[in-house]
């Protein structure tokens, strides 16, 4: 493998510093793991100040992340035996390793800024000098190099804790609370809520993600021999849906909208609807329009309800107001007892051509005539008894505070009306 100074730009005298630079290195303790992190490398035209800067701050980010059980190389430890032509922004690739190998570091970590579509964007690479070995790689993006910190720092955090001595033992993590969750657990997905898992001790990213809900991510601390519960109820995600109510002329009628049974406003208007809703109401003061729903989470819906006009109904509502009408089970009552009453009158009959028939045994027609009447008494019983229990049943089933047009008529001083609902 060619030395770093025959591959890359002016690199005068490097390899007589590198051996100096191992000495200086020798004072720090061979126990203790070393890291070099190298300037940051930039194929395009960036000032040299800002790429110092950020080179920086993922060195403050490991260091912090790593703590005292590694020793982390500053930039004065590498510049202090550096000829001043040297530049280890230069240095990338295989350069890298073969340049922790020379002073004496057990990982390396290096990073390139790109422009890609206007974005700026970091990448950290983390080798292992010994094989060679690539770590991990972590991004970090943003649309200006003054908001790069942030970022940049928590991802060269998250690569080097790769580094970081895990504890010994395991742990295990409970995830509950919204049904039908998809967890991931530090990246790999581990099943649907509710769910339970062997863990590892030690610091792990837990994300949960559905259609219908926007996504978490938290990080979950599980010590060794711990339970450790997390209750998630991510809030639901939403989509734009318009809604106008307007009569059968397109004008505009106030009215009210419920989603799944639930009040969300007064149309026209845009609601912020959970996706996974099933159903919409418009409800107007003599109409109601219902339509199913099927939304997509990124794509705004407009509905239109057609519903009957409040100023056309004004006078059958006055004469439904003054005569009232038929609820479903009063509608059922009524057909039961009048299956009933048709039932009585048959068996008169039935009773009047048994009378006959005693007196003339023998009449064939009268003995069919009493056999007719009976069957059809007896069927309408059946018929009656059956409708008079089922509104019964419906009458105390029903919570429809609107379930009282199944039939309406009326009289008033502007009009007459009759409208049924079924």
């Amino acid at each position: 493998m060619s030395p770093p100074s025959a591959r890359r730009g002016p690199r005068a005298g490097l390899g007589l510093c590198l051996a100096a630079l191992s000495l200086c290195l020798a004072s720090v303790a061979s126990a203790t793991p070393r890291v070099a992190v190298l300037e940051l490398h930039a194929p395009d035209r960036f000032d040299a100040a800002p790429l110092r800067f950020l080179s920086d701050v993922v060195r403050g980010a490991a260091a912090e992340t790593l703590g005292a059980d590694f020793f982390v190389l500053t930039r004065e430890n590498l510049e202090a035996v550096l000829p001043p032509d040297a530049d280890l922004a230069d240095c990338a690739g295989d350069c890298e390793i073969t340049l922790g190998r020379k002073i004496g570091a057990d990982q390396v970590v290096s990073g390139e800024l790109l422009r890609i579509d206007g974005v700026l964007a970091i990448s950290l690479q983390l080798h292992s000098t010994q094989d060679g070995r690539l770590v991990g790689r972590e991004t970090a993006r943003a649309d200006a190099l003054s908001s790069l910190e942030a970022p940049l720092a928590a991802a060269a955090g998250r690569l080097v804790a790769r580094l970081a001595p895990r504890p010994a033992g395991q742990g295990t993590l409970v995830v509950r609370g919204t049904s039908g969750l998809e967890v991931f657990i530090d990246g790999v997905q581990a099943g649907t809520t509710p769910l339970s898992r062997t863990v590892d001790a030690g610091d792990h990213r837990l994300r949960v993600a559905s259609r219908c809900h926007s996504p978490i991510e938290i990080p979950a601390e599980v010590r060794a021999g711990e339970r450790r519960l997390v209750d998630l109820s991510p809030p639901p995600r939403t989509v734009p849906v318009q809604v106008d109510a307007l009569d059968a002329t397109g004008a505009p009628v106030a009215a009210t909208v419920r989603v799944d049974g639930r009040p969300i406003g007064d149309a026209p208007g845009p609601f912020d609807v959970p996706v996974c809703s099933r159903q919409i109401e418009v409800i107007g003061p003599q109409d109601r329009w219902r339509s199913p729903l099927t939304l997509s989470p990124d794509e705004p819906t407009r509905l239109t309800a057609t519903l009957a006009s409040a100023q056309r109904a004004a006078v059958p509502q006055q004469a439904r107001e003054a005569n009232g009408g038929i609820s479903t089970a009063g509608w059922l009552f009524i057909g039961g007892a009048t299956s009933l009453l048709a039932g009585v009158a048959y068996a008169g009959k039935n009773a009047a051509d048994g009378e006959a028939l005693q007196l003339d045994p023998n009449n064939q027609a009268l003995r069919d005539a009493a056999d007719n009447s009976y069957e059809a008494s007896m069927g309408l019983y059946g018929l009656g008894a059956g409708l008079v229990g089922l509104s019964v049943v419906w009458w105390a089933l029903s919570d429809d505070e609107d379930d009282d047009s199944a039939l309406l008529w009326g009289a008033g001083p502007g009009g007459a009306m009759v409208r049924g609902r079924f």
